[in-house]
């Protein structure tokens, strides 16, 4: 996880990524507050997000918001089903896992 809020155009260090410029802030993109970026270091693209940091075309950084923002609505509505159930998360995964088995 990113520790602090991280500005357009500042230069940061993270892990093997020595000096690498913000670019985007995904998760601002998409209409959310959060820790993913885009930040291009050395002439290639990486997005930073929750403890990890993959090369990425301009294409991928480009779908990074959508992506992001369809897994926020994916997260609400289960959220939403979930608390509308009469089970608890736990049971829901024991359930899934029996049916797995």
């Amino acid at each position: 996880m990113i520790r602090k809020q991280l500005k357009i155009g500042q230069l940061v260090n993270v892990g093997f990524l020595k000096g690498a410029r913000v670019i985007a802030d995904v998760a601002r993109a998409a209409g959310y507050i959060g820790d993913t970026y885009v930040v291009e270091c050395g002439g290639q693209l990486y997005e930073l997000a929750a403890g990890q940091t993959r090369r990425i075309s301009m294409d991928e950084a480009v779908a990074l918001p959508k992506q992001f923002k369809a897994k926020q609505i994916a997260k609400q509505r289960a959220h939403a089903t979930l608390s509308k159930a009469s089970i608890t998360m736990e049971e829901a995964i024991d359930a899934m896992c029996a049916l797995t088995a």
